[in-house]
């Protein structure tokens, strides 16, 4: 998995930041013209106490307590009246937000390019905004830069609303939670977002904070060799030239190739190119490797395992050329059609681990450090300061 820097998010305009200091403690990026609306009051300090428990209501920030004990200091709240402001409030603020966070995927995909920052694909079509805590559970952070990573279909739909909030509050290390403050966001987007520092096995290592991700996020060739059985194959191996794409069948994501395992040519073997499972729970909730052979499912929409591997023997081809090349001058020749094809093709870490093979003939060096440090590649916003080659 590509680290990445997404900078500040220049050219994203957000909504006016409205000041809910007085009951969370911190400011709020959204637009609630239309929950103040429905209230009949214009702004936070006029509220009425029954209107700020609705409003927890919606937001999902409530501490627990059944509709029914929500009271004022005359009245008790009406069930039915709670839950039509909260039903009109909810679509209300999902449609003006909606419009905020979504003018995000231009500025993303111009700080990051079109590729989903879970698998790596070429977006071609629709780039999803993903918000990394769930705008469902977490709606302080609906319209907030940090919280945006650009997402393909398919890892925006398995992602959905997890991490939740519910495992989140049990799961430890646990948030740190004051008094009643359990109904705030902050504490649990700290969590979710920990920095390496703070890495254990109940934390995420997301593409633009975990500046490791390419040593968490590795990927495997693996070829059927014994029965059903898929085996690992070293990059070396599975870098050689003569491994080609014999058969390729879409309707069940197979692809069939030659490939070298232990000094021996293997004929029309199933292969699949995995995400390694170092990443922890990222790659299950994003379902990386979802849709592999193995699995037996025969759902053709999720393609993501079977692109990976075309498109590893897409790399291999491309990079053919190098092979032979004698001096610095003869790799800066081919060097163009790398950069071109590799913006097409997708999948960053397919051609860090193939280019990772080869050197530099004259330098020594490896041909990856030259692919993640060229200014004209086609992968802006890569985080390129941990990366070890």
């Amino acid at each position: 998995m590509r680290p990445l820097d997404k900078g500040s998010g220049d050219g994203y305009k957000p909504a006016t930041e409205l000041s809910w200091n007085k009951y969370y403690d911190k400011k709020v990026t959204a637009n609630w013209t239309a929950l103040n609306a429905l209230t009949g009051k214009g702004d936070d300090s006029t509220l009425k106490l029954e209107t700020k428990e609705a409003l927890q209501l919606v937001l999902n920030l409530n501490t627990g307590q059944p509709i029914e004990t929500l009271t004022t200091p005359k009245t008790v709240v009406d069930k039915k009246v709670v839950e039509d402001q909260k039903s009109k409030a909810t679509t209300a603020i999902t449609e003006k937000t909606a419009e905020i966070y979504k003018e995000a995927a231009g500025p993303l995909c111009k700080a990051l390019g079109t590729f989903c920052a879970y698998c790596e694909t070429n977006i071609t079509g629709l780039v999803e905004v993903d918000h990394v805590a769930n705008k469902s559970e977490y709606p302080t952070y609906t319209t907030t830069w940090e919280n945006f990573l650009p997402a393909c279909g398919a890892c925006n739909s398995k992602k959905s609303n997890k991490p939740t909030r519910e495992e989140e509050a049990k799961e430890p290390p646990r948030p740190k939670i004051e008094g009643d403050k359990l109904k705030e966001d902050l504490p649990f987007y700290n969590k979710i977002r920990a920095q390496d520092g703070a890495l254990n096995p109940d934390y995420y290592r997301w593409p633009d904070t975990s500046s490791g991700t390419f040593e968490f996020f590795k990927i495997r060739f693996e070829a059927q060799l014994q029965g059903k059985t898929f085996l690992p194959i070293t990059h070396a191996e599975a870098a050689a030239p003569s491994n080609q794409i014999t058969e390729e069948n879409i309707s069940k994501r197979e692809v069939c190739a030659n490939v070298w395992y232990q000094g021996v040519n293997r004929k029309n073997k199933l292969v699949q190119v995995v995400v390694e499972p170092d990443g922890g729970n990222l790659t299950v909730m994003c379902g990386l490797n979802e849709n592999t052979v193995q699995k037996g499912s025969n759902v053709t929409y999720d393609r993501r395992v079977y692109n990976r591997t075309r498109a590893w023997f897409e790399v291999l081809d491309t990079i053919e050329p190098l092979r032979t090349t004698k001096t610095t001058k003869d790799v800066d020749a081919h060097w163009p059609a790398i950069l071109r094809t590799s913006k097409h093709v997708g999948f960053w870490s397919v051609w860090v681990t193939l280019l990772n093979q080869m050197e530099d003939p004259e330098t020594k060096e490896s041909l990856a450090k030259r692919f993640c440090s060229d200014k004209n590649i086609s992968y802006p916003g890569t985080n390129r300061k941990d990366l070890k080659f």
